[in-house]
């Protein structure tokens, strides 16, 4: 890949990682305060996409770790890297 490219495309995840951590955990959380189902298929499935979507956010955190000292802290305090991060792995926990 053109380095140029590739620098841009760089930037552009680290402006956005916030927010889409920010999103991901957002959604995990509505998603876990609907009814959990009580049939053994419909509660393997709704387990099974739990643990998909902490895995996803597993996974953007490790990168917001990684990239950490390249990220500027994001204006809103809604969005917020390290309460996002904290947030994230409390729940993990």
């Amino acid at each position: 890949m053109d380095p140029v490219i590739f620098d841009e495309r760089r930037r552009d995840l680290i402006a956005r990682l916030p927010g889409m951590i920010d999103g991901a955990l957002q959604r995990y959380l509505d998603f876990t305060r609907g009814k959990v189902p009580t049939e053994a298929r419909n509660f393997a499935a709704y387990s099974s996409a739990c643990r998909a979507a902490m895995a996803h956010l597993e996974q953007l955190i490790k990168l917001a770790q990684s990239l950490s000292s390249e990220i500027t802290p994001p204006v809103s305090p809604n969005a917020d890297l390290d309460r996002l991060i904290a947030d994230a792995e409390a729940t993990l926990e």
